[in-house]
């Protein structure tokens, strides 16, 4: 489960993900998102256009994202998620705890919200 940074500033951490976002993928990816995502105590954008499959590790691996980052006023923002992977999310009512987003335009408005 590789992770990309694709902008990292003193606002905002982007990343993208690849493949699928399972137990054994959460487990390789945890400290490389702890470190982009978590730690930086910013507004996060989670690209998922490219992860095929989510599973209630990767669910939980996003959860804890948003609780660490809301104690910090930020936001994590979904976007691009494949059709599969966001009828998981709106099927567990995550659409209701993430903010979803198609484009960077959406992105950049959910942002100023």
């Amino acid at each position: 489960m590789p992770l990309t940074v694709i902008e990292l500033t003193d606002t905002l951490s982007h990343v993208a993900l690849d493949g699928q976002l399972t137990m054994m993928g959460v487990d390789r990816l945890t400290g490389q998102f702890y470190e982009h995502i978590i730690n930086r105590a910013v507004d996060a954008v989670v690209d998922l256009s490219k992860v095929t499959f989510i599973s209630s590790a990767g669910i939980g691996m996003l959860l804890d994202a948003r609780k660490q980052l809301q104690r910090d006023g930020a936001k994590v923002i979904i976007l691009g998620a494949q059709p599969a992977v966001e009828q998981t999310l709106i099927t567990a009512r995550l659409d209701k705890v993430f903010p979803m987003a198609s484009d960077m335009a959406a992105v950049k408005e959910l942002l100023e919200k």
